[in-house]
């Protein structure tokens, strides 16, 4: 049987008010403990994380430090990389004009893919996620996208199989995409010596089901067969692979904002010229990763990505009423702070900035406390290693953030 449990808004009320008139009541005691099944300062009402605007960060990163993010970049004799977001590039394309089959769609793909070989382009590398179904870590993020589709099977058994009719409700299923990530993948590396000049590599990364699910045209590429399942961060596998041999110039073709982060936290202090190209054809937006990097205090890209999984990414939750423009503004000031985020170490300076960031004075202080307590309450009694503040969240009068350690 499952019970509901109903938040009273006055109830802390009443609890200080008995503290105050001399009734025993161990405050303390009583701020850690929730006034809901969940806690409401990182999730909703029915249990599904908070989301965050990541794309603000693009803002930050661009027109708050004047960078400017051209529509196009010019062609350059610089021994050029180009990786391309497997998965996004099937988003752009749809369901192309004129596509009967999948061999087409395959043709289209292909071309799309080939078109990057020009002056300076040797190499093009095209990742892939993997789908796990409900033992993906994205799972609740997947079934947001996809909870107002209804999913049609479709095999592909050859390249003669029909294109679906209606094409989201092919490609918001994950086994779907996971066939179609297969069948391109593997177009793609039969047909690389034939649609391309001598001496240019295809690599195709995480559309293969086996451990080697990596390959390309011409040398053996087990080294950059991981069982990573973003594209994301396999992507940067694949630029590091580039750099170590010898490529200068990277041009990452992905519109997620992780990317550019994983970007600037790996390939930020390297002497290689990256660009994150985003955007659709005709609003297109190219971030020079190596100027946003030299425009970044070196603790700052140190600590990006701990900042960016504390305060709410696609796999963790956001902290309620605050976006991720506050939550740059406190970390800019600061970095330091989150130095432990995803490292072994103290985490006094992650409940320092969670303090900072709801405007709190101090921190939990009592050996081994590690809860933030927010109340709405104005006016109350303080209890060693609890911070009480009324910027909280609105929803109910009390919540918790559960720190790392």
């Amino acid at each position: 049987m499952t019970k509901v449990v109903k938040a009273d808004r006055r109830l802390l009320q009443r609890l200080f008010n008995a503290a105050n008139a001399g009734r025993s009541v161990e405050i303390a005691e009583v701020l850690k403990h929730e006034l809901s099944p969940v806690p409401l300062s990182l999730t909703n009402c029915n249990g599904v994380m908070n989301s965050t605007v990541k794309s603000q960060i693009l803002t930050v990163l661009s027109s708050q430090l004047n960078i400017v993010t051209p529509q196009s970049i010019p062609d350059s004799d610089i021994l050029t990389c180009v990786i391309i977001d497997g998965h996004a590039l099937i988003q752009s394309l749809g369901k192309p004009h004129g596509c009967q089959t999948f061999g087409d769609y395959a043709d289209v793909f292909v071309q799309s893919v080939n078109k990057h070989f020009r002056t300076g382009c040797t190499r093009v590398d095209v990742t892939f996620d993997r789908y796990l179904g409900q033992q993906s870590i994205k799972a609740s993020t997947r079934s947001k996208r996809t909870s107002k589709r209804r999913p049609i099977r479709k095999l592909i058994d050859s390249p003669d199989v029909p294109l679906p009719e209606v094409w989201d409700q092919y490609i918001a299923l994950g086994q779907n995409k996971a066939d179609l990530a297969e069948y391109l993948s593997t177009e793609l590396i039969q047909r690389a010596d034939t649609l391309t000049d001598g001496g240019c590599e295809v690599v195709a990364g995480g559309g293969f089901p086996n451990p080697d699910n990596a390959r390309s045209n011409i040398r053996d590429v087990k080294h950059l067969s991981v069982n990573h399942e973003e594209a994301d961060t396999r992507m940067i596998v694949h630029a590091m692979d580039a750099v170590k041999l010898g490529y200068k110039r990277l041009l990452v073709m992905c519109r997620d904002t992780d990317v550019l982060l994983l970007l600037l936290y790996h390939l930020g202090a390297l002497s290689v010229e990256t660009w994150m190209i985003s955007g659709t054809a005709k609003q297109r937006k190219c971030f020079p990763v190596h100027e946003i990097a030299s425009h970044l205090d070196p603790a700052v890209i140190h600590n990006i990505l701990g900042f960016h999984a504390l305060t709410g990414c696609d796999t963790t939750s956001s902290f309620h009423g605050i976006g991720k423009m506050s939550c740059w503004k406190k970390y800019s000031e600061c970095p330091e702070l989150l130095e432990a985020v995803g490292r072994d170490g103290d985490t006094s300076g992650v409940q320092t900035y969670l303090c900072q960031l709801y405007g709190c004075s101090g921190v939990p202080h009592e050996p081994g406390n590690r809860y933030l307590s927010k109340s709405t309450i104005h006016e109350g009694p303080k209890s060693p290693g609890v911070v009480a503040t009324n910027r909280g969240c609105p929803k109910a009068p009390f919540h918790e953030v559960k720190l790392p350690g």
